[in-house]
C-alpha cells in the first residue's frame, strides 16, 4: 500500500492506511491488488465473513463514527455499505484520526 503512494501509520495494534475522501474505489482497487500479491487473499478466503457479520460490522462502524462525532470531532462521511462490504470490512473512521485523538476516543468510542 505504501509503494502504492497510500498515507500510513504505524500505531500499537499495527499499520493503519488512509485515503482522502472521494478515493474509496482506487483505495479499494490497491488493497485488492496489495493482498492479492501478498498471498493474504488465500488466508483470506479461508476465513472470509459472512454477508450478516459484514453488514453488523458495518453497523458498529457506523455507530462509532457518530459517537466520534459526539465527542466534536469532525470526520469524513462514511463510505458505503457495499464498499466496506467488499472492501471485507475494510473501513474504520480511526483511519482518519492521529494517535493522540484515538488514545482520547477509544474509551467512549471503542473500535469494533
Amino acid at each position: 500500500m505504501i509503494d502504492e503512494g497510500w498515507e500510513s501509520r504505524e500505531t500499537d495494534s499495527g499499520t493503519i492506511f488512509g485515503f482522502p475522501e472521494g478515493q474509496e474505489t482506487a483505495f479499494g482497487e490497491s488493497d485488492a491488488r496489495c493482498s492479492a500479491a501478498s498471498g493474504q487473499d488465500a488466508v483470506i478466503d479461508g476465513y472470509s465473513l459472512s454477508l450478516d457479520l459484514l453488514r453488523a460490522g458495518y453497523a458498529a462502524a457506523v455507530a462509532t463514527h457518530a459517537c466520534i462525532e459526539a465527542q466534536g470531532v469532525t470526520l469524513s462521511d462514511p463510505p458505503s455499505e457495499q464498499f466496506f462490504i467488499e472492501s471485507g470490512g475494510g473501513w474504520t473512521p480511526y483511519l482518519e484520526l492521529d494517535d493522540e485523538l484515538i488514545e482520547t476516543l477509544l474509551p467512549l468510542c471503542p473500535q469494533p
